[in-house]
């Protein structure tokens, strides 16, 4: 058996099994342990939070949420640690194009998605029109070794719908 990582023990895995441990599995993705810490504050807060609007490949948003006081649709982008905007992010109608193509041709990024999410967005397009919108880019620092999440910042992040 040959194999691609060049490692002449078979049966590692790791680095270093003595300092690179993932106890409980939590640290495959640090983007999704920044959502969801992001998204229960919100719910504790007394936020509607929305379902996943993602396709099978994870692209989509993030996390939209309307607001409990005066109901307006907030779309966040949850960042961790070093993780940037992605060209189409920094374009502002990447929510917009998102949510008409879903609405539209019930895709997202030409990948089929099912019909709760359609429902969700035509749910959340008929919110916007009636409370408004607004999105902001928020900013995680999640420790490797704990898997331990907090919130550096919030900002604008200028999207239009």
């Amino acid at each position: 058996i040959e194999l691609a990582g060049n490692n002449p023990n078979f049966y590692a895995y790791v680095f270093d099994s003595n300092i690179q441990v993932d106890v409980f599995g939590l640290l495959n993705n640090i983007g999704s342990i920044a959502e969801n810490d992001f998204t229960q504050g919100l719910k504790k807060r007394g936020w509607n939070v929305f379902l996943e609007i993602k396709n099978s490949s994870e692209n989509g948003i993030d996390v939209i949420a309307q607001h409990p006081y005066n109901n307006k649709i907030f779309a966040f982008e949850v960042k961790a640690n070093t993780s940037k905007l992605s060209n189409l992010q920094k374009g502002n109608s990447y929510i917009k194009d998102i949510l008409d193509e879903i609405s539209t041709y019930q895709t997202l990024r030409k990948q089929k998605v099912d019909n709760n999410i359609k429902q969700t967005v035509e749910d959340i397009l008929e919110k916007i029109k009636k409370y408004g919108f607004e999105s902001r880019e928020v900013r995680y620092n999640v420790d490797r070794n704990t898997g331990v999440a907090s919130m550096e910042k919030m900002k604008k992040w200028a999207q239009c719908v």
